[in-house]
């Protein structure tokens, strides 16, 4: 699937602790570099309020919930 034009296959994925404090220091202004973890955010405006869904079907997982996912507003 592709991320900002980039594609990406083959992750691993790492638990980590997200508390305030970890989550306060990320930094999200750094470019894409490939082959780099990295934390990735999108920030939008919605035309109407309301609950707020992001779809992702067909991106490889097959079990729910995680095709649908709420979208906390900020």
């Amino acid at each position: 699937w592709l991320l900002n034009g980039h594609g990406h296959s083959g992750w691993k994925m790492y638990p980590l602790p997200m508390d305030a404090e970890m989550a306060a220091k990320l930094d999200f202004t750094k470019p894409y570099e490939p082959g780099v973890p990295a934390f990735y955010r999108i920030l939008f405006t919605a035309e109407e309020t309301g609950d707020t869904f992001l779809d992702l079907q067909g991106w490889g997982k097959r079990r729910r919930p995680d095709q649908r996912l709420f979208a906390r507003p900020l």
